[in-house]
């Protein structure tokens, strides 16, 4: 009994080895992949990359009335000290008809058509919004690392809003100098 386990070993390693010297001989693709960057900083937003707008009433807004903005904060750290700037800029689809938002990528019934994303720059005083696909001014770092305040809210840009839930998707780009 001991010879069979020991002939069936032998054999599974005999099979194996052949398999291994077979895909060497055809060769096996072999892919690699990564990110080129111009710096070693650190970026988190809100420490994830998804913001919860919650439930938003629309009740009692008219049109270009916005709702209320939801705070939230891009975290820049361990810069190398010959970085001293940071711009932001959020890549995204802009509204039809109104390029300072961001259009919803996921609706229900007509809101692509109805509401419309701003991000607002807190840190730069009132009625400052970061436009659809254009860089914000610089911030500057101290030992490597800056706190952005920004905020979200929706613009009505229609009478009436179809209910349900919604999504807007953006790639954030900083900008380093």
């Amino acid at each position: 009994m001991k010879k069979i386990i020991q002939l069936g070993i032998l054999a599974a390693a005999i099979t194996a080895s052949c398999a291994t010297n077979a895909a060497d001989s055809k060769g096996v693709a072999v892919e690699f992949s990564g990110i080129l960057a111009n710096s070693s900083c650190n970026v988190s937003v809100n420490g994830g990359q998804t913001i919860d707008m919650g439930t938003v009433s629309t009740a009692g807004l008219k049109i270009g009335d916005e709702t209320e903005a939801v705070p939230f904060t891009v975290d820049i750290s361990g810069c190398p000290s010959s970085i001293s700037t940071a711009s932001l800029d959020f890549e995204g689809t802009s509204f039809t008809g109104d390029n300072t938002l961001f259009a919803l990528t996921s609706t229900v019934g007509d809101q692509l058509h109805q509401i419309g994303m701003k991000i607002n720059a807190v840190g730069y005083g009132s009625g400052v919004s970061l436009t659809p696909n254009v860089g914000s001014g610089p911030e500057t770092l101290t030992d490597g690392a800056v706190s952005i305040p920004l905020s979200a809210s929706l613009k009505l840009k229609s009478s009436t809003v179809d209910e349900g839930k919604f999504a807007v998707s953006t790639s954030l780009h900083v900008i380093y100098d």
